[in-house]
C-alpha cells in the first residue's frame, strides 16, 4: 500500500494538478491515505473500499482456508518489513485527516468488502456522503448508469 501511495504522489507531482480522484477497493484506501499525506484535489469517489489493513488480511487468510493465526504472523511481519503498524494505513484512519467532499459508493452485495467498511469511513470524514447500491456486488457497481451519473454529478458540483 505504501508503494501505492507513493505512486499517486509521484503522479500528481508529473501531472498534476488534478480536480478530482476514483479510487475502487484498495484503490480508495490508497487515494484517502494520498489526501492525508497531502495529495491536492477538490474531491475524492471511493468505491468498494476495504478499511482495516488487518482485516483484509485476515479476509484474504481465510480465503485460502488457513488459519487465522497465519493472518496475525503476516500482519506482524508487514509491520516489521514497513517499520510501522499498517493499521495506519486503514481507509477509516486516513479519513480523519481527509478535510475535503469525499462520496463513498458501496454495494450491499459486495462479497469481497462488507459494507461495514464504508460505514466505518463515513464516520471518520468530516465532509462525506454515501450512496448504497444492490445486487452490484464489488465489481459489475463500475459500470453501473445510476453510479455513473451520480460520481460525475458530485466532482460537478
Amino acid at each position: 500500500m505504501a508503494e501505492f501511495i507513493e505512486a499517486v504522489m509521484l503522479l500528481e507531482k508529473e501531472y498534476g494538478p488534478f480536480k478530482a480522484a476514483i479510487g475502487h477497493s484498495l484503490g480508495g484506501m490508497t487515494l484517502l491515505n494520498a489526501v492525508k499525506k497531502g495529495l491536492d484535489i477538490q474531491k475524492l469517489v471511493t468505491i468498494g473500499s476495504g478499511d482495516m489493513v488487518s482485516d483484509i488480511a485476515l479476509d484474504f487468510v481465510r480465503t485460502l482456508g488457513l488459519k487465522d493465526e497465519i493472518s496475525h504472523r503476516l500482519k506482524k511481519s508487514f509491520d516489521q518489513q514497513m517499520g510501522f503498524d499498517i493499521n495506519t494505513l486503514s481507509a477509516s484512519t486516513a479519513a480523519r485527516d481527509v478535510y475535503i467532499p469525499v462520496l463513498i459508493i458501496h454495494d450491499t452485495d459486495d462479497l469481497d468488502v462488507p459494507e461495514s467498511a464504508a460505514r466505518n469511513i463515513l464516520k471518520n470524514l468530516s465532509q462525506g456522503e454515501l450512496m448504497i447500491t444492490s445486487g452490484l456486488g464489488h465489481r459489475k457497481i463500475l459500470g453501473d448508469g445510476r453510479v455513473i451519473q451520480k460520481i460525475i454529478t458530485f466532482i460537478k458540483n
